[in-house]
């Protein structure tokens, strides 16, 4: 998969959003959390479309930023779920994403 590259995040959620992906997503525990409707879902309910990682120009790794784009397989909402700095939060969440399957550009999970 190859996607655009952008200079912050704050810029990759902008255009993300412009594309439709305007809900918001939270990690709870060990399920994602639709903002908006306050519905929780599990890794198998939700799929990756794209997502963009940056780094502060430090290059200090701890410090690491990433947006998914995501969509709820069900219920077909597209939206965004932004992971910052707090390494002990990231590391739920990256469990958790590995379980999420990636959406191809022809639409099939890989």
């Amino acid at each position: 998969m190859k996607f655009k590259k952008y200079p912050s995040l704050a810029r990759a959620a902008e255009a993300l959003k412009k594309r439709g992906f305007t809900e918001q997503f939270k990690l709870i525990g060990n399920r994602i959390k639709h903002l908006q409707t306050n519905r929780l879902y599990d890794p198998g309910e939700v799929a990756i479309v794209e997502y963009h990682r940056f780094l502060p120009e430090e290059k200090h790794y701890d410090r690491t930023s990433i947006v998914f784009a995501l969509e709820t397989i069900e219920t077909n909402i597209s939206g965004l779920l932004v992971s910052t700095y707090n390494t002990y939060g990231k590391v739920n969440l990256l469990e958790f994403m590995d379980k999420v399957k990636i959406k191809s550009r022809e639409g099939n999970m890989a």
